[in-house]
């Protein structure tokens, strides 16, 4: 029979925020006695961009055309900690219990899985033995980037977003119609209640049938070999359609609110894949006269502004504390063997010296399927090369 592992986390769902540790158990069993070099305990999180691309080029009046292939990539590591739990020996048959702890630098993107690429984490167990195959066992990780939108001032202020033309039919023309959305702050929290303003000066000889309000997300693929592309993909994660009609020559004005989804936060740092949030209106005209759109770019986080919450933006979540979920081993069957693995901390000034944020609430992580909202969109916008 061969080596089984099996892991037990803290957290039964295995989603963890960045900033934070994370401990647990990795039960070893054997069936014989084996000779190993040592024993490794790895936390590895890292991204892939990968997408491949035909070329074709020749001359076609001869019908000689020739094809060739690009393969685009690139690979990131956000974090790569190792401890050895045992050291050279013999392995006794019997149950092995390695204990560990990490910690998730703060710096980490959040878990993504996407058409061209991911980023994933996982904690590795790895066999070193002479003279054999390596035995390695794995257990994927959900990391939430946590966000805190309070250490950006910029994402206080609100934004707006105003546009104005003249719709058409053919070679009809009518008079002007002028909108304008507004959000009283560029930042939220994952789950909150969006607030929103819009206002309509419908000047024309059509009437306004109602808008639509989508939440996109725009991903960016950065591969860097062999030469420097990017790939983006867009995708509607929350939509609401208003038939609220705006008729000829009238003025409306909407005060309303939109439920955000439980999504991963924005990514603000400079990785190979980044992604950001749009909330985009569109007038609905109807008939040939066309709509017209304007996109307003939001940040998303895991902690709400202050501003936003006295305001009464209301938080979808309630707060989680990571607890211990493993269970007893049975005391029946072969021999247990307890060992403590040395916890794999970072101690760089940034990590130990960084500011606390102010003592309130915080949302849940997302489940990994929340995580991997991508995986399954709404629809499919557009893909761009």
């Amino acid at each position: 029979m061969p080596i089984t592992c099996e892991f037990q986390l803290n957290n039964q769902r295995a989603t963890y925020f960045t900033g934070k540790t994370f401990a647990g158990s990795i039960i070893l069993t054997t069936t014989s006695d084996k000779d190993i070099r040592n024993i490794r305990i790895r936390f590895l999180g890292k991204a892939k961009v990968y997408w491949n691309n035909t070329r074709l080029y020749g001359r076609f009046i001869s019908s000689i055309i020739a094809s060739e292939n690009y393969a685009y990539k690139c690979e990131e590591t956000y974090v790569h900690q190792q401890v050895i739990a045992r050291g050279k020996g013999t392995l006794l048959t019997g149950c092995h219990v390695f204990n560990f702890l990490f910690r998730i630098p703060k710096s980490c993107p959040s878990s993504h899985i996407g058409k061209y690429g991911e980023i994933s984490y996982e904690l590795l167990l790895t066999v070193d033995r002479p003279q054999h195959t390596n035995n390695i066992f794995s257990k994927l990780l959900t990391v939430a980037r946590r966000v805190n939108l309070n250490s950006f001032p910029e994402l206080k202020s609100p934004v707006s977003a105003e546009e104005s033309y003249y719709p058409t039919c053919f070679t009809l023309a009518s008079g002007k119609i002028s909108f304008e959305f507004t959000l009283p702050f560029r930042g939220f929290a994952s789950g909150q209640i969006l607030p929103y303003s819009l206002q309509i000066s419908n000047q024309s000889m059509i009437d306004i049938s109602g808008y639509k309000l989508e939440l996109v997300e725009a991903i960016t693929y950065i591969a860097k070999h062999p030469y420097y592309k990017e790939r983006k993909k867009r995708w509607v994660l929350a939509k609401a359609v208003f038939m609220d009609p705006c008729l000829r020559l009238t003025n409306r004005q909407f005060n309303r609110s939109l439920q955000l989804p439980s999504i991963a936060p924005s990514c603000r740092n400079q990785c190979i894949i980044q992604w950001q949030h749009l909330l985009e209106l569109k007038i609905i005209a109807g008939g040939c006269f066309g709509n017209k759109s304007v996109a307003i770019p939001i940040v998303i986080g895991s902690v709400p502004l202050i501003e936003s919450v006295q305001e009464g933006c209301q938080e979808n979540a309630t707060p989680t504390t990571l607890h211990s979920t493993l269970q007893p081993i049975s005391p029946t069957g072969p021999p247990v063997y307890m060992m403590d693995v040395p916890s794999c901390l970072p101690h760089s000034p940034e990590e130990n010296n960084a500011s606390h944020p102010p003592l309130y609430e915080e949302l849940t992580p997302p489940s990994f399927d929340e995580a991997m909202i991508t995986l399954f969109p709404v629809r499919s916008l557009e893909e761009m090369d």
